[in-house]
Formats: C-alpha cells, sequence, structure tokens
C-alpha cells in the first residue's frame, strides 16, 4: 500500500514506470519520532525522502531570525533533492512533526542509477521543478495582505490541493506553525 501511494506521487507519476519502479525499490524506510531531525541546515548530501505517513517540517536559514518554518511536506511529498545535484551541504533542514515514516533513496543508488541512466538525471531534475513551484508558491502566498487569505493560502499549498488536484487531502500544522508559515501572530491565526 505504502509502494502505491507514493508511485502515485505527483512526482512519480509524472515519470515513466521504469524509473519510478526502480526508485521505489531503492527505498528503503525510515521512522522519526516528532521533532527528530532527518537532516539539519549544513549536513553533507544524503539523498532524498518521500513521506509516507506523518508529516515533515522544512525549516529555512532566517539569518538573524534563526531557523524559519517554510513549508510542511505531508504523505506523497518527496524532497531532499537539492544536494544531490551539487553534492552540498543542505540549504535547508527538515524534521518530523510527528510520528514520521519516510521512504528513503541513499544518494549513492542515486550515483549508481544515473550512472547506469544518465537520463534518468531528468527525472530528479522534474522533483526540483516541482519542488521550486512549492517554494514560489509560498513566497506569493506571503505577500497576501488579507490575513484570513494568507492562512487559506498556506493551508492549500500544505495540503497539496494546487498541485494534486481533486481527493482528500491533509494539512498537518498547529496554530503556532500556521501562524509562523503565515507571518502572523498566533491570535490573528
Amino acid at each position: 500500500m505504502q509502494q502505491r501511494m507514493l508511485a502515485n506521487s505527483d512526482w512519480l507519476r509524472a515519470t515513466p514506470s521504469v524509473f519510478s519502479d526502480t526508485i521505489l525499490e531503492l527505498a528503503r524506510m525510515r521512522e522519526f519520532a516528532p521533532g527528530q531531525a532527518i537532516y539539519q541546515l549544513g549536513d553533507p548530501a544524503g539523498g532524498i525522502y518521500g513521506v509516507v505517513s506523518g508529516a515533515v517540517q522544512i525549516t529555512l536559514d532566517g539569518g538573524d531570525e534563526g531557523m524559519l518554518p517554510g513549508h510542511v511536506a505531508t504523505p506523497g511529498a518527496w524532497f531532499g533533492e537539492g544536494s544531490i545535484f551539487a553534492l552540498q551541504e543542505r540549504m535547508v533542514g527538515a524534521s518530523a512533526i510527528r510520528n514520521t515514516r519516510l521512504a528513503h533513496v541513499s544518494q549513492s543508488d542515486i550515483e549508481a542509477l544515473t550512472a547506469r541512466n544518465p537520463a534518468a538525471w531528468r527525472w530528479f531534475g522534474l522533483l526540483g521543478v516541482i519542488n521550486l513551484g512549492i517554494a514560489i508558491t509560498g513566497g506569493s502566498d506571503l505577500l497576501l495582505r488579507r490575513p484570513r487569505d494568507r492562512c487559506i493560502a498556506v493551508l492549500l499549498r500544505m495540503a497539496g490541493c494546487r498541485f494534486r488536484g481533486t481527493g482528500a487531502h491533509e494539512a498537518a500544522v498547529s496554530h503556532a506553525d500556521l501562524a509562523s508559515l503565515s507571518n502572523l501572530s498566533r491570535s490573528v491565526v
């Protein structure tokens, strides 16, 4: 069932079946407790992750403000692709919000796959484009002037409603997290 859910993710659904089948074969399940770091800003490259269950807080470097929440990844989302392209340290952090199960494809497996089939880089690039779209949408959400509209936009983005079409969607977030993601006070939220 987990394999089927991941195969139907926005990313793998848009790739050839031979590629998506290979990714699912390479994936190893990992469990994370609430608050546990998956990786931190500055960690070495370490592959990609797909959310099977739970939720993952993606955090950004806010300079003097410290780490700031940027997005919440829910089941079906894949993330972590940024560091696989340049083999540089992680530019964001990721931690479990609640008990979370992730599919992990290691950096070495990605490198072996792309060595055998260099065209596979196109499909990892597609994941980058999907997540860039989410990041751009996140920035535009913060430009909305009315707090109510901003909160609604953040919830729609987090639940994947703008990218995953119809059906059930989930946005697992606390009032405090929603306030932070919306750049509002908790009382306003």
